[in-house]
């Protein structure tokens, strides 16, 4: 008796494509998902999650994978029931919670909308295209306010008005000079992805300049030290790996002729950010917040305090008391060694074959690395972490390390998904 025909579809169908890149733009550019009070972003995300499903079960070994996706769900919950007991942390447990599930789920549908290395690139391109988007929409609000005369900060605080998130802004001596979305922190992981592997992902030279300008432009514009370090690191780290070829030394001389000729406006704006009035402030707000974050950790260093918990007479927003600046040790605070560990291995398990440091390649992947260190570092300076956009930046870097699968390969539809919980096989079989 013969086996029963097996198949290997390399893309998910057009409408589970098309749901996926909308959901994804619709991450980048609306902070909250929502506007006027509509929550567009859950009106994509339940039946992406539920088409999710549909691609899951068709996977080898779909009721262990199915097992674990329900396993890591109801461990999570372990962190839910103190918070639930505590008058101070009940009404920001579930919201947590699903800050947390949002953004575990998000990671699985990025892994099972890339099995190959074309829907691969068109993710990565689709973040690229979407983050440039937002750039531009930045610029387009600073130009605004320059014509109107309205400052900066009424404008974003417009912004946050139509989209339910209060977006960071400010004015300095009536002059705008800081834009900041959650998104930014995802321009250095697109900066390196258009200038290292620009010709890979087949985008013009002339389009991936000007894409360039506007992540370059945007990070300015968020005044955020971490980001502007992060995309300049960014930048000469793809930079060392593009192809040594005439539109590589055009960037590195457009970006020296900009630099030299914007020099005096470059240094007015580093020397403002970095004045020791406005970087005393900041970094003394950390240190208040690392302080008393140290001592909310070590008053239940092993399981935490449970989602959404916060230290009660230091509360630094006051639409998410859980949200800090710091929130690497935050989340310490809420979930403990224990809890923290469980989510290092569920990293370890969703990269660990993404990642694949062969001959040839090694030079490529410890680059996606340092990235993926870049982007968690991020977590010492906004709460980026877990919320449910995080899961792009994650994916993304995902991607990107499974670009270099075709490096010298003769195929360009090998996969590399993988059973939950087992790592990533070179080949998904499916059920016919």
């Amino acid at each position: 008796m013969t086996a029963p025909a097996m198949h290997m579809p390399t893309e998910s169908s057009s409408f589970g494509r098309k749901l996926f890149a909308l959901y994804i733009f619709i991450s980048v550019i609306l902070p909250g998902g929502s506007i006027l009070g509509i929550n567009v972003k859950i009106l994509t995300f339940v039946p992406l999650t539920l088409y999710g499903i549909q691609l899951l079960s068709r996977q080898r070994e779909a009721i262990s994978q199915v097992f674990f996706a329900l396993m890591v769900a109801a461990v999570a919950s372990f962190w839910l029931i103190p918070s639930l007991m505590n008058p101070f942390y009940d009404i920001w447990g579930f919201p947590q919670y699903k800050d947390v599930l949002t953004t575990l789920l998000g990671c699985l549908l990025v892994r099972l909308f890339t099995l190959d290395m074309v829907s691969r690139e068109k993710f990565i391109r689709l973040c690229i295209y979407a983050v440039a988007f937002g750039s531009f929409l930045k610029v387009l609000l600073f130009l605004y306010s320059i014509k109107s005369g309205v400052s900066i900060s009424d404008v974003i605080q417009r912004v946050s008005h139509v989209t339910g998130v209060v977006l960071m802004s400010v004015d300095i001596d009536g002059a705008g000079i800081r834009i900041q979305f959650p998104s930014d922190n995802v321009i250095p992981i697109c900066v390196f992805a258009i200038t290292a592997l620009r010709k890979r992902l087949r985008i013009g030279a002339l389009s991936s300049f000007l894409i360039v300008a506007l992540f370059v432009t945007s990070s300015l514009f968020t005044f955020s030290r971490f980001i502007w370090v992060s995309t300049l690191f960014a930048f000469f780290l793809g930079m060392l790996l593009a192809e040594k070829d005439r539109m590589r030394w055009v960037y590195l001389g457009v970006a020296g002729a900009v630099t030299l000729y914007f020099i005096s406006m470059i240094t007015d704006l580093i020397e403002l950010r970095f004045a020791s009035s406005l970087a005393t402030a900041s970094d003394q707000v950390r240190a208040w917040q690392i302080a008393k974050l140290k001592e909310f950790f070590w008053q239940a260093p092993l399981f935490g305090h449970g989602m959404g918990s916060y230290p009660i007479h230091f509360k630094r927003s006051e639409e998410v008391f859980y949200a800090y600046e710091v929130q690497v040790l935050a989340l310490f605070g809420e979930f403990g060694l224990v809890g923290m560990g469980l989510f290092v291995l569920l990293m370890v398990n969703y990269y660990r074959k993404a990642f694949s440091f062969s001959a040839g390649t090694s030079k490529y992947q410890f680059a996606i690395f340092l990235l993926l260190l870049n982007y968690l570092a991020a977590g010492f300076f906004n709460p980026c972490l877990l919320v449910s956009f995080s899961a792009v930046s994650y994916g993304l870097i995902f991607a990107l390390a499974g670009m270099h699968r075709t490096e010298g390969s003769s195929s360009s539809k090998a996969t590399f998904a993988e059973p939950l919980g087992r790592g990533f096989p070179d080949q998904t079989v499916y059920a016919r």
